[in-house]
């Protein structure tokens, strides 16, 4: 009998975890998902987390539990609770002018980064012009409109201004965009909860030490060599980084490097169509329409049939893919916005008055005033509230909704399902666009990337994630797209479908996949000030093999500033939606030699960054192996 080696499939998402592995068996596979609770769906856990007497509970037991500011959520992969920001922007014109922009642009910046804020946060500003007090208030007053839990003295020790000429304010634009803000954060992130210090990635830890300790419950007669783990479409390397130490830490590895060599990282939608792809009979294109709690990621793929040729799978083939950050969180506080502060239902005065907050508060400001928990537990279990009647709406026409904190009561109102799909069709007060409008211009950017016809070109479409179950999105997916949806999948098999092709993915030393890149990688220009991009956006993964010997990858020729400097300091990026993210620096302490250049290669089975360094005046590399340490990056993130 060979002896395989197999690595588990772990889905970790925004609200449910599962763990599998596929095994092979008298020349076939077999998925098995474990059993990772007691009550149905047993192979499904919540991604919760709580503290209860200093220890840390997790999954059905945690969501059970209301402690305040105690109880937390795990969030989308590692979203990090920041306390400490610091933002940068440049600003021409007058700074009072435009605020509601800055205030979007942060929040946008932070969905974007997978970062969520704390109730104490530190604040730093840079600013490339002086902020008079009445501009300090009014950029106070819109960030507590995001989350900010702020003071009213804007010299206190919360918020700190700080003003520095920006490098870049020769640039010309009116006002802020984006791409201008800079958000720095300390992985780290650590919480004081009942007289222990926590950092988030324990959190994470936890969750992933429940699955683990659940699936080696089962006599594996195989070793487990590793870990496929699913994440976003466009999940940056630095959030990779903490999920592998949170692998340490949940007893999968012995050290970090182990969970580098062994972890794979595959995009959640993607998982899903090498499940659905594994007894197809001819090839087909298909659409992923993977709908969770915290994104909604979709991908275009060209299944191939499997055909073995020397045991190794002809390889799926990626075609495009794209993230929004719209998911079932979000949805429940459109509800809340749309319906429950409707003055046919509750309104915003009822409410306000009911949680004690500013009588100027609007509703958005509201939700996010729970969300930060500012109103301890009664502001938490209202929230599950809200988000369990949503849920409910899925399965019967009419609800009563009540509720009864410690300080808050509400009086029983009816919600009728078409409440709930009143709400998320109708554009929160002050965006341009409803939840069904975000969806329909994702999925149109998806198919353009794809250069494909949703009428003629698309054979079927999987359907993936909790909010994908809500029955108006069927409805609008089934309009959309006539004819096409996949329906034998029971509300199991979606809620499993990543853990499922993950642990097929783990099952197969050889490439299942044709991915693409889903961020661009460069380095930093110092004299110009400028990212250099070094691999773009959408490049194919297997074009970017390096190989050593014929130093055929992806390169940049750099050049020293200063021909007399000796130290040499490389700064490798990471670009999103415009903004980037420094991954680490190559550090080289002397050195008289001018030339050298930079290559990037994607690892084809891990999905991570690979940099090497070539000195061209000596025609060496920099190290014995020619490829720069990344455990050397790793440490270097803890400093960033």
């Amino acid at each position: 009998m060979p002896n395989y080696i197999y690595k588990y499939g772990i889905d970790y998402g925004t609200t449910n975890s599962s763990i599998g592995l596929t095994r092979k068996i008298d020349g076939e596979e077999y998925t098995t998902l474990f059993d990772v609770e007691n009550a149905t769906p047993r192979q499904v856990m919540p991604s919760r987390v709580c503290v209860l007497n200093g220890d840390i509970i997790v999954g059905r037991e945690a969501a059970r539990v209301h402690r305040g500011d105690t109880q937390m959520r795990v969030l989308k992969a590692v979203k990090l609770d920041l306390e400490r920001i610091k933002l940068r922007f440049v600003i021409h014109g007058n700074m009072k002018t435009g605020i509601e922009s800055i205030t979007e642009n942060i929040r946008s910046l932070l969905e974007e980064k997978n970062h969520v804020i704390s109730h104490n946060c530190t604040i730093e500003f840079e600013s490339s012009a002086e902020l008079d007090q009445e501009a300090k208030k009014a950029l106070l007053s819109a960030l507590e409109k995001i989350g900010f839990a702020l003071e009213d003295d804007v010299d206190g020790e919360k918020v700190q201004f700080t003003v520095r000429k920006d490098p870049r304010s020769r640039q010309s634009y009116s006002l802020i965009r984006v791409s201008d803000l800079i958000i720095e954060s300390d992985p780290k992130s650590v919480y004081h909860i009942e007289g222990k210090r926590f950092e988030t990635v324990d959190f994470i830890a936890a969750v992933l030490k429940r699955l683990r300790e659940k699936a080696e419950e089962n006599d594996i007669p195989e070793k487990i060599s590793g870990v496929v783990m699913g994440c976003p479409v466009e999940f940056g390397d630095v959030q990779k980084t903490i999920l592998m130490k949170a692998l340490v830490r949940a007893g999968f590895y012995h050290d970090f490097e182990e969970a580098e060599h062994q972890t794979e990282f595959v995009s959640e939608p993607v998982a899903v169509a090498v499940d659905y792809g594994q007894n197809i009979k001819r090839d087909r294109n298909v659409l992923v329409f993977d709908f969770g709690g915290g994104t909604l990621d979709i991908a275009v793929m060209d299944l191939k049939k499997q055909v073995a040729i020397n045991d190794k799978l002809h390889p799926h083939k990626v075609i495009s893919k794209h993230r929004i950050t719209l998911g079932g969180e979000r949805l429940t506080e459109i509800f809340f916005i749309n319906s429950f502060c409707h003055d046919k239902k509750y309104g915003i005065s009822k409410l306000r008055k009911a949680f004690g907050a500013p009588w100027k508060t609007t509703p958005a400001e509201l939700w996010q005033m729970m969300k930060s928990g500012k109103f301890g537990e009664d502001g938490a279990a209202f929230m599950t509230s809200v988000e369990r009647l949503k849920c409910r709406l899925s399965t019967v026409q009419m609800e009563q909704f009540s509720f009864q904190g410690r300080r808050v009561a509400l009086s029983p109102k009816a919600f009728a399902r078409d409440d709930f799909v009143s709400a998320i069709k109708t554009p929160v007060s002050g965006e341009k666009l409803s939840a069904f409008d975000q969806i329909g211009q994702a999925l149109d950017v998806v198919l353009k990337k794809a250069n494909l016809d949703k009428d003629t070109d698309i054979d079927v479409v999987l359907t993936a994630g909790g909010s994908s179950l809500i029955p108006c999105v069927q409805e609008y997916l089934y309009e959309m797209f006539p004819g096409l949806l996949h329906e034998d999948a029971g509300k199991l098999e979606k809620l499993t479908s990543i853990a499922r092709g993950l642990s097929i993915i783990g099952c197969h030393e050889e490439t299942v996949f044709d991915d693409l890149v889903d961020n661009s990688y460069g380095y930093w220009d110092e004299e110009s000030n400028v990212f250099r991009p070094v691999i773009r956006s959408g490049e194919r993964v297997v074009d970017l093999q390096f190989s050593k010997l014929f130093c055929d990858g992806k390169g940049e020729r750099v050049t020293k500033i200063n021909p007399r400097q000796l130290k040499v300091h490389i700064k490798i990026y990471q670009e999103s939606h415009g903004s980037v993210k420094e991954l680490g620096c190559i550090n080289i302490e002397r050195t008289t030699s001018q030339s050298f250049t930079i290559y990037m290669g994607i690892n084809v089975k891990k999905n991570t960054l690979e940099v090497y360094l070539y000195d061209n005046d000596r025609g060496t590399w920099l190290d014995d192996d020619g490829k720069v340490s990344k455990q050397e990056c790793t440490y270097k993130l803890e400093e960033i």
